[in-house]
């Protein structure tokens, strides 16, 4: 079954269908797409969308404040209402309160209780309608006391960790040590931010690696992800950044 997801902003997620064993959850890949009404606009966009997609395993997906991100999430069931044929299975959140300029230094969350109040607000719409609530964060949402991480992890049942950074096409480094040390990371964020927390009802965590780290070698990074955590009970798959940047790599 295809899974539609409303994003904000927009990351198109569906599971995987290859499983190394029978008894091994189905892990979930996942794409985000910036800006997506301009990147959707042009005659055959969609399709082309479609298309890449399903190349990449990822599937067939067509494509505030919080009074305004609940509005959103009314204007989603409203969709689903009209169109019961095609409609939107899930909403992936990306609120990002670390960029303003109060929540700014590494170890301020004072925001953390907000935003969670914020994923239960759209839980509490989604979920009786039937629809999945996932949220994208940084790194750093996952940095605080065990207390502060249960908090996070116990809000919506899914996260997609912005791994940013561990590399770039040009560092010198070998595609053997940047497997490696994508690797290492993932590994090493899956089990510090578990750490000490009692594991029933916590969130999943994919991982999201980025086009500019990685370049061509980005499709090999996303199937280590999957070869190296499929085992790891807290690991829900991975997700790529961006289709705007395959876009911009495609000849005019």
């Amino acid at each position: 079954m295809r899974r539609l997801e409303a994003v904000f902003a927009i990351l198109l997620c569906a599971p995987a269908i290859s499983r190394s064993a029978a008894d091994t959850p189905a892990l979930a890949h996942g794409l985000w797409v910036w800006g997506t009404l301009t990147a959707l606009q042009a005659p055959g966009s969609a399709r082309t969308l479609r298309n890449f997609c399903q190349a990449q395993g990822i599937a067939d997906i067509p494509g505030a404040r919080r009074d305004k991100l609940l509005e959103q999430v009314r204007g989603i069931l409203r969709f689903n209402q009209s169109h019961p044929t095609s409609p939107f299975d899930g909403i992936r959140l990306d609120i990002e309160p670390q960029q303003r300029r109060e929540n700014q230094g590494p170890d301020n969350l004072q925001f953390l209780p907000a935003l969670v109040d914020a994923y239960h607000a759209v839980r509490s719409l989604a979920e009786p309608a039937g629809l999945m609530v996932g949220a994208d964060i940084p790194r750093k949402f996952l940095e605080g006391d065990p207390g502060q991480r249960e908090l996070l992890l116990s809000a919506p049942p899914r996260f997609t960790l912005m791994l940013y950074a561990l590399s770039s096409p040009d560092d010198g480094k070998s595609a053997e040590a940047k497997a490696e040390k994508l690797r290492a990371a993932s590994a090493r964020c899956l089990a510090m931010d578990y750490q000490d927390l009692n594991p029933s009802n916590l969130a999943k965590l994919s991982i999201g690696p980025r086009t500019p780290d990685y370049g061509d070698q980005l499709a090999r990074m996303l199937q280590l992800l999957d070869e190296a955590n499929r085992n790891n009970p807290h690991y829900g798959g991975w997700a790529r950044h961006s289709y705007n940047d395959y876009l911009k790599a495609q000849p005019q």
